[in-house]
């Protein structure tokens, strides 16, 4: 899978992301942070946000993921960018029904580790 050093994205965009990982890594149980989507894809446009795949360790509620969408709104105001974040248990990802939805190839295919 490609890193945001191979990614020809905005600046602005890649330290959104760069920031976004680190708040999440370090308050939350998240694995891996991968991002999908148009701004992956190279196929972004002005108003295309920034979509963040959010592994965890271990299932998180929805007080925490609201806690994370509270912990990353900073960066949405000081970058001017949206977060758009899909948080899924690891395993989950790996074996669970995750793996026959479209997305799962998507991501798969288009991925970028942040």
């Amino acid at each position: 899978m490609r890193t945001l050093d191979d990614l020809h994205i905005k600046e602005n965009d890649r330290q959104a992301i760069r920031e976004a990982t680190a708040i999440l890594r370090s308050r939350f149980p998240v694995r891996q942070v991968v991002l999908f989507g148009s701004k992956a894809r190279g196929s972004d446009d002005a108003q295309s946000d920034i979509d963040l795949l959010v592994l965890t360790s271990r299932p998180v509620q929805q007080e925490e993921k609201d806690q994370m969408t509270d912990a990353l709104f900073a960066v949405e105001l000081q970058r001017a960018v949206v977060l758009n974040k899909l948080v899924v248990p690891l395993e989950q990802w790996e074996q669970g029904l995750y793996r026959v939805l479209p997305i799962h190839s998507e991501v798969a295919r288009d991925g970028v580790l942040a």
